[in-house]
């Protein structure tokens, strides 16, 4: 039994209830619905009208099977059975109330499906990790294979230990502790090689944000998280004399690889770059090497690389001596200026030389 803010004492049963009043002339009033229609009955004391109201609402229980409802609240409940599908309505509700009493009420469900129409959450096509993962690496069939061994490696391990995952499911809880695991043999990673990893991941999210397996209006896993700061590390450069010593080397013992080595040391090219220049891309006339598409393939952006005095002269020498130079100067020559795996040889000649 409960107060009511009216002042009537609410006595209820098996979903059925009765209220009981005292009214102005002291009499007690019991007031029930049965089949659809209000009803009254009056008794002279309170303890009466007690005991008459609890009669009223077992005998309803136990008829009917729970209390008489208005048709407007027997319309509510047609609704909520309608929204809720195969799913029993208690679960709906014992979400909703589980929702607002920790976010604060019904105001912060409204708010909640409005930031999810917002992010675009609504609109994103689930799809397995698996699909994601092989349209991705698609993108780079022209990039260098380390490029593209690196990545299969990175992905191809994730997808071994999370098969069968969508990419919507990959949040930063998840991604955080793969991008900072050990290596295989235990040791822990340099802080290079962790944002390496994460900027690889960074890529492949954003992408999947452009092909609609994200929101568009959130953050992905790999935005979430923050690069680590890296020591400050002097960078190796070889110095004029070394330099020229690689060359004399080079030049007595592998002359086939001196137009590459020239590229990479005194025209600034990424390692990447070098190996796909051509000859038909030097305009010795005008004095520059046109770094086109083809080559330049990780910013997509083709530039104009000025030929300084030195590595024109050596270059010229190099042809010179190969008896290339009259067709390379009238544009004539073509082909890559170095063969497959020039740098891994002349590193290797370079360290057994000690230089």
């Amino acid at each position: 039994m409960k107060t009511r803010d009216t002042g009537s004492l609410e006595v209820s049963y098996g979903g059925c209830k009765a209220l009981v009043k005292q009214r102005g002339d002291g009499r007690w009033v019991v007031r029930w619905r049965e089949a659809r229609r209000g009803k009254t009955t009056t008794l002279m004391t309170k303890d009466g009208a007690m005991a008459k109201a609890r009669d009223i609402v077992r005998r309803l229980a136990s008829g009917q099977g729970g209390r008489m409802v208005a048709v407007d609240e027997a319309e509510l409940v047609t609704r909520l059975r309608r929204l809720c599908g195969d799913r029993h309505p208690a679960s709906l509700l014992s979400m909703l109330e589980d929702f607002a009493a920790r976010r604060g009420g019904v105001a912060a469900l409204e708010r909640a499906v409005r930031h999810y129409e917002a992010s675009g959450i609504a609109d994103v096509q689930r799809v397995p990790f698996k699909t994601a993962r092989d349209r991705f690496v698609d993108l780079y069939d022209d990039s260098p294979w380390q490029t593209r061994a690196g990545m299969r490696k990175e992905f191809d391990a994730f997808q071994k230990v999370h098969s069968g995952l969508d990419v919507l499911d990959i949040d930063v809880r998840l991604l955080e502790p793969w991008i900072m695991r050990r290596k295989a043999n235990g040791e822990k990673l340099e802080p290079r090689s962790i944002n390496n990893r994460l900027a690889v991941w960074v890529t492949l999210l954003n992408k999947c944000k452009e092909w609609g397996y994200l929101p568009r209006g959130e953050r992905h896993a790999g935005e979430q998280m923050n690069k680590l700061t890296e020591p400050d590390k002097a960078v190796p450069i070889w110095s004029p004399k070394v330099a020229f010593a690689i060359y004399d080397l080079l030049w007595e013992e592998m002359p086939r690889k001196l137009p590459y080595f020239i590229v990479a040391c005194w025209l600034g090219l990424r390692p990447s770059e070098v190996g796909r220049v051509r000859w038909e891309l030097f305009d010795w006339a005008r004095g520059y090497l046109h770094v086109d598409i083809t080559v330049g393939l990780k910013l997509q952006q083709e530039r104009f690389v000025p030929l300084n005095a030195t590595a024109r002269s050596m270059l010229e020498k190099w042809l010179k001596a190969q008896g290339l130079w009259k067709k390379a100067s009238e544009g004539a020559l073509k082909g890559r200026i170095g063969v497959k795996r020039d740098h891994e040889a002349i590193s290797a000649l370079v360290r057994e030389r000690g230089l």
